[in-house]
């Protein structure tokens, strides 16, 4: 064996001395010459060409990803990782997957791409990479994140019913009150709010108003995506209801002209509503009215007057939404009559 060709057509002894053993940096032509008794000498051509193993990146990663349907288990694909770990040269190249480094080498139990792996866990695979003439190995780290804890079933999530409560015809919600309903502890976690489930999904137009959120119609559903420090999610919907408002007879009430000194507020009640279960509470001014405070008429059925005014009545009921009616009084006239 000969590195160059004038050597071998020459057959002097400057012939490769370690032909079984021979070290091969690039590709290259030998030229051989054959002899025999007999014969007349003959020269080959033999060429070497040398490959290249692919260069892959070891180790790579896929995830952290999650457990999007709860089911305690995450699914990776392992072709994910292939422009990971050959970026140059990704699709030109045979790539066979294993659980451990012997059967990699060996080729024994190569793997479907699609495995699964418990939440909260880690694993290694092995991947072959071949040209089919050289190869190279490689490893790919899955990680599966936790699953969202102790986030609250939709079935468990209640309406909240909404009033007026300051009478401005304008209701605005904290949708961040919803927070403690929605999950056991709220540390680490991220909450969105969107109008729709697509939204939501996608994660796309959020509202960004949400500490003081317009509620216009009723039923009103907001989308909210929880998401933890991993960035695995959990979706659920909340719902605000506009209550009713209690149903009163008219918005003004005259009581009877009064004579005395001390005027019963109380007499008009049936008259104002016909709702049983009504709690009535009276103010003199409309802005404690609307508030609901602690400074209503102690006494009502014996309040005092010295001239014509002015009342105001909050009705209030379980399941309803409060009502506010004026009731006036007026001082009454005396009979007339002749001097004495």
């Amino acid at each position: 064996y000969y590195q160059n060709q004038a050597d071998a057509d020459a057959g002097n002894n400057n012939f490769i001395s370690n032909p079984t053993s021979y070290i091969v940096n690039e590709s290259q032509t030998l030229y051989v010459r054959l002899v025999k008794n007999h014969f007349c000498d003959t020269v080959l051509e033999l060429e070497l060409n040398l490959n290249t193993a692919p260069v892959a990146e070891n180790p790579v990663s896929l995830g952290p990803e999650c457990d999007e349907d709860g089911d305690g288990w995450v699914e990776f694909n392992l072709e994910d990782a292939i422009p990971l770990l050959v970026p140059s040269q990704p699709g030109n190249l045979n790539y066979t997957f294993y659980l451990n480094q012997s059967d990699a080498e060996s080729g024994n139990n190569p793997q479907n791409p699609l495995v699964n792996i418990a939440t909260g866990s880690t694993q290694t695979y092995w991947v072959d990479i071949s040209d089919g003439v050289c190869r190279s190995f490689s490893t790919i780290i899955l990680i599966a994140s936790e699953s969202m804890q102790n986030v609250t079933n939709q079935t468990e999530l209640e309406p909240k019913m909404l009033c007026d409560e300051d009478f401005d015809e304008f209701i605005t919600v904290d949708l961040t009150e919803w927070h403690d309903e929605l999950i056991l502890s709220d540390l680490g976690i991220q909450f969105s709010y969107f109008m729709s489930q697509t939204d939501a999904e996608n994660e796309t137009n959020p509202i960004t108003n949400y500490l003081n959120f317009p509620v216009t119609d009723s039923p009103t559903i907001i989308w909210v995506v929880i998401k933890n420090e991993a960035g695995c999610r959990e979706i659920r919907y909340v719902e605000y209801e506009i209550g009713e408002k209690i149903p009163v007879n008219a918005s003004e009430f005259q009581l009877e002209p009064f004579c005395s000194n001390v005027l019963d507020l109380t007499q008009l009640e049936t008259e104002i509503s016909n709702e049983t279960g009504i709690h009535f509470y009276y103010y003199t001014d409309i802005n404690s009215a609307e508030s609901g405070g602690n400074d209503f008429i102690i006494n009502p059925a014996q309040f005092p007057v010295n001239s014509d005014g002015m009342v105001y009545v909050r009705l209030e009921k379980n399941g309803f939404c409060p009502e506010i009616v004026l009731l006036i009084y007026q001082q009454g006239e005396e009979v007339p009559h002749q001097p004495e």
